[in-house]
């Protein structure tokens, strides 16, 4: 998976920019070992279908990837590791996720989400509430509407919505008051409301391939 090949070019530099000296677990039963130790676990391509409460157990954990797990029971899955207070990076990419649960906005620490190569069409309104979150990545998904008020997400610099289904500019995105980057490449966009030159900080706004 694509986190894989970033770990190896970086050599341990995680996701923050730090060189990580956290282990790197993979597999839940090896995490639970060293319950207050493990803050990365890779559950990637494992054939996951639910987690076991034991995961709790893990308090400290922050980085989770569970992507590529196509048969995920998601409901079960999400309520669990809505549970993790410390977590910070949650990793949902290619696993034939359609509605994604409320859930989700649980996760009050949470600063990097991936939910690309999914079957999502509507975000749940929860996800507004993830005021820790920076960067929130759903490429390749069925979205045709956000919406946003001024007081959502109000850390989020990062938003990647390529390959989707909008054919209007969503507007919302104007509401994210801290957003500089903007990715919608390979959607059906034909409109964009003027009501785009109310972007406040952006650096980057990238609509190539509509």
């Amino acid at each position: 998976m694509k986190k894989y090949f970033i770990i190896i070019i970086l050599i341990g530099i995680n996701s923050f920019g730090q060189i990580s000296k956290d282990k790197i677990y993979n597999s839940i039963d090896e995490a639970l070992l060293n319950p207050l130790e493990a803050k990365t676990l890779y559950l990637s391509d494992t054939n996951l279908i639910k987690l076991p409460i034991e995961i709790l157990k893990l308090e400290k954990l922050e980085r989770i990837e569970l992507d590529g797990n196509p048969n995920i029971n998601i409901e079960q899955v999400l309520g669990i590791i809505s549970k993790l207070k410390n977590l910070k990076y949650l990793d949902l990419s290619e696993d034939n996720i359609s509605i994604l649960p409320e859930t989700i906005g649980s996760l009050k620490k949470l600063e990097f989400l991936y939910l690309d190569d999914n079957n999502i069409s509507v975000l749940p309104k929860s996800i507004n509430n993830l005021s820790k979150l920076i960067e929130l990545h759903i490429d390749s998904n069925k979205l045709n509407k956000l919406s946003f008020i001024d007081s959502d997400l109000p850390n989020l610099t990062n938003i990647n919505l390529n390959y989707n289904d909008f054919t209007e500019f969503p507007i919302e995105l104007c509401y994210l008051k801290n957003i500089k980057r903007v990715m919608l490449w390979y959607n059906k966009i034909s409109f964009i409301s003027e009501k785009i030159s109310e972007f406040e900080n952006i650096e980057e706004l990238n609509l190539d391939f509509n």
